[in-house]
């Protein structure tokens, strides 16, 4: 399961000049908000494409004509989980984020390998051999 992070990149300028944004009531901007929320908190960075669900999770009345109907058009059936759904800018960030965090991650292995067995390694390589070392260190 990938990491979860406690944040996510939030453009004001973004936000507040986007049109769809700006057709939206105030409860319907803070639903919105919310969905973006759960989705980020999800490990797949997505939503169940469930109807009360979402208007539980969002805090809005299923039966208040048009409100959710405005939150849901943010969002998209998942590209590969059909029964979810996923807002693609919130997602290409987390996929981002995942990417730099994997880097990082990789990066800290090779400097401890480069410090403790003083030869730089790279790559797969390195992860190989950190995962053996620690391994071998957990025995």
């Amino acid at each position: 399961m990938p990491p979860r992070f406690p944040w996510f990149p939030f453009y004001a300028t973004d936000w507040l000049s986007s049109p769809r944004i700006a057709a939206m009531s105030i409860t319907e901007e803070g639903a919105y908000h919310r969905l973006l929320c759960f989705a980020w908190n999800d490990k797949t960075c997505s939503l169940p494409a469930d109807r009360a669900a979402l208007a539980t999770m969002c805090k809005l009345p299923i039966d208040q004509p048009g409100s959710l109907e405005a939150v849901l058009a943010c969002f998209e059936t998942h590209p590969t989980l059909k029964k979810r759904l996923h807002n693609p800018r919130l997602t290409k960030e987390w996929l981002k984020i995942q990417a730099y965090q994997q880097a990082q991650s990789e990066h800290g292995k090779i400097g401890a390998l480069k410090r403790w067995h003083g030869e730089p390694i790279s790559g797969a390589i390195a992860t190989g051999m950190a995962n053996d070392s620690y391994s071998q260190s957990q025995s």
